[in-house]
């Protein structure tokens, strides 16, 4: 951040993990990409982004539709789709194609790249999107 401006990152991270995918979503129709490049050389788990461990998968997808291309990036990290929160409005509010059986993979079968990432340590606490507001 530069002297005199403003960021508006604390009102996209505020609310805790259900405010955060929610706010996702919200922005997903005005900022999604024309062109989806998910560079996969080298991937991370555990409690990335800063104290991750890198995974040497070496993939990449790519798409003009971003929602397929995160799509399938999930599978291959062998992580439940249904368990994205913000991936899971776009989806259910047609913002893109995220059923597999819709999406053309050009090359070989994504089965034969799944790697199965271990997940951050504050996963459960994440997972509060997928329960009612109280």
């Amino acid at each position: 951040m530069k002297k005199g401006t403003r960021s508006d990152k604390p009102i996209v991270h505020g609310s805790g993990y259900r405010g955060k995918n929610y706010n996702l979503y919200a922005l997903a129709p005005r900022l999604h990409p024309h062109l989806s490049v998910i560079d996969g050389f080298e991937g991370m788990e555990g409690n990335g982004p800063k104290i991750g461990t890198p995974v040497d998968h070496r993939i990449c997808v790519v798409s003009t539709d971003w929602l397929a291309a995160d799509r399938v990036a999930v599978e291959l990290m062998g992580i439940d789709f249904a368990r994205i929160g913000y991936l899971n409005y776009c989806a259910q509010t047609g913002l893109g194609v995220a059923d597999l059986n819709r999406i053309e993979i050009v090359g070989e079968s994504i089965n034969k790249h799944i790697k199965p990432y271990k997940l951050h340590e504050s996963i459960e606490k994440q997972l509060i999107w997928m329960k009612p507001a109280s």
